[in-house]
């Protein structure tokens, strides 16, 4: 089954970011990712993990696996 991994490489810029139920002010943070790990950046300091789909839920959901 084909999945959306491969439409989501790259670097991307976040535009809105919630943590602990509350809004983040935005600036530089940005998350990139290659196969099915991410790194953070410009958001105090750097973060990786593992980048888990859920393919089959509607509407379409990831989950990032903080290491």
């Amino acid at each position: 089954m084909a999945t959306d991994l491969p439409r989501l490489q790259g670097a991307w810029r976040i535009t809105e970011l919630m943590m602990n139920d509350a809004p983040v002010p935005p600036g530089e943070a940005g998350i990139t990712i290659a196969g099915d790990r991410f790194t953070t950046t410009g958001m105090g300091a750097s973060y990786e993990g593992r980048l888990e789909l859920f393919p089959r839920s509607k509407p379409k959901k990831l989950a990032l696996h903080f290491l």
